[in-house]
């Protein structure tokens, strides 16, 4: 595993999570908002590249709190606002960045 990142994560195993398992199996894997190993509000995207004899996964997380920063000052027209959803349609992101309800723990 290669990392680059502020946190400690050389030697984690993600062999065993369920977002590495769906990766390999799909291609691609887009999670939920969750606080994982760093306790640390966040959302993973990853896919995979095959190539002869060897399968790469590239993993980003994605920090919430920028993301949300980020989406939060968007406007569609003047009262349109724009949020991110998961595929079942539960916000992953709100306008009240003090609220953390909504987290998956």
């Amino acid at each position: 595993m290669t990392y680059q990142g502020p946190y400690k994560l050389i030697g984690r195993d993600y062999g065993a999570e369920d977002w590495f398992k769906e990766v390999k199996k799909q291609g691609y894997y887009i999670s939920d908002t969750f606080l994982g190993y760093r306790r640390v509000p966040h959302f993973i995207i990853a896919i995979t590249r095959e190539e002869p004899g060897k399968t790469w996964v590239l993993r980003s997380t994605i920090d919430t709190q920028f993301f949300t920063h980020l989406v939060e000052r968007v406007r569609i027209g003047k009262t349109g606002e724009a949020y991110i959803l998961n595929e079942n349609g539960i916000l992953q992101t709100q306008r009240d960045p003090e609220a953390v309800s909504w987290i998956r723990t």
